[in-house]
């Protein structure tokens, strides 16, 4: 069974993102339609769903989590095609510690930009709760246009 193009059909419920090609063929042979890309993603999409049983609307973390995926994820395409967005975001990094942050975030951005465009691109798009973190603090302000953003800020309301 060719794994990868099944992983091509089906997207995380929850985040959007690819679920692995393993992952649905797991699923298939159970019968059952893939719908996470993780077990973690699973869990947080019940807890958002019984958050909204009980309050009657999306739990607002939840939602912002999602939006910063969404953001990072058109991130880490235009960095596919364009690798220099790359030293935006280490210029924004140098900034910030110049105007006297030292926060430990800024160390790992430091870290995580010293890789190669490719790993840095999958980076924005994992789900796991790192870049999740990470995402909260993102140096790639200004990468995103007007109306991109405002796209964005429109779907995930």
């Amino acid at each position: 069974m060719n794994t990868s193009a099944l992983s091509e059909q089906y997207r995380c419920a929850y985040c959007g993102g690819e679920i692995s090609g393993e992952r649905v063929a797991a699923a298939l042979t159970r019968g059952r339609k893939p719908t996470y890309c993780s077990g973690h993603h699973r869990a947080a999409q019940n807890n958002a769903l019984s958050y909204l049983r009980r309050h009657g609307r999306e739990n607002p973390h939840v939602r912002i989590d999602r939006r910063s995926m969404a953001f990072h994820r058109l991130i880490a395409t235009k960095i596919e095609t364009n690798p220099g967005i790359v030293a935006r975001a280490r210029d924004n990094i140098d900034r910030w510690s110049s105007q006297g942050s030292q926060e430990a975030y800024l160390d790992e951005w430091r870290r995580i930009l010293s890789g190669d465009p490719r790993e840095i691109a999958q980076f924005l798009r994992s789900s796991g709760q790192r870049a999740t973190r990470l995402r909260q603090s993102s140096p790639f302000t200004g990468v995103l246009s007007r109306e991109e953003r405002a796209a964005i800020m429109r779907a995930y309301r």
